[in-house]
């Protein structure tokens, strides 16, 4: 009898050992995730560098079609990222500071 408990004891606490550790593991996702949305902030076209507002008049696209601008912080520096809606799609054009076209991704997910 004395075993059986012992054997309950054991395991009800290791089972709690574990249920606390999960609950830690949110809290640093959680923290993670606030730390990667702050690496963004939404600005207009205008506040965004003279050589991003350049290379973007120089798209096919027109400032009628921004919906959204983000200054994003990279490692490798500040990059903008251009949300466009045209031809009932929505594209991100992504800028490095001088201008140069970085990627250009059709968005599925807004």
């Amino acid at each position: 009898m004395k075993k059986l408990f012992l054997t309950l004891g054991l395991v009800a606490g290791l089972s709690l050992a574990s249920f606390a550790q999960t609950g830690q593991d949110r809290d640093i996702q959680s923290t993670q995730q606030t730390e990667r949305q702050d690496d963004k902030r939404k600005i207009n076209l205008s506040e965004a560098p003279q050589a991003v507002q350049d290379a973007f008049k120089q798209s096919n696209y027109t400032e009628n079609d921004v919906k959204e601008v983000y200054e994003v912080n990279e490692a490798t520096g500040k990059a903008y990222k251009v949300i466009v809606d045209a031809n009932n799609k929505k594209w991100a054009l992504k800028y490095d500071a001088n201008g140069k076209l970085l990627e250009t991704k059709e968005k599925d997910d807004m």
